[in-house]
């Protein structure tokens, strides 16, 4: 999971960096700055984060030099939604 992945998983499942530590365990900064591509945070707190992202519906890809998510859930809907990075708009990021 990288920087861009992580806002693309948070938008896609429209939660907010405070929504995403409570749920992981993770703290707001190590988040923000994890998103914001600030710093290199520890293995645990990425997997411990991910983990959260993927049991709310999101999986991270990274195929063929394109890297995103997928949501199977929130807010996105049913079925799924995928958004490559350089498939990214005005329209579809927040």
């Amino acid at each position: 999971m990288n920087a861009v992945q992580l806002k693309m998983a948070l938008v896609a499942l429209g939660i907010t960096v405070p929504q995403a530590a409570e749920m992981s365990g993770v703290s707001q900064e190590t988040i923000s700055q994890i998103e914001a591509g600030r710093r290199a945070p520890d293995q645990a707190s990425v997997d411990r984060l991910r983990r959260t992202l993927e049991a709310a519906g999101i999986e991270f890809f990274n195929e063929k030099g394109r890297v995103g998510v997928i949501c199977r859930g929130g807010p996105v809907g049913e079925g799924g939604a995928a958004i490559a990075v350089e498939d990214l708009t005005s329209e579809n990021d927040e």
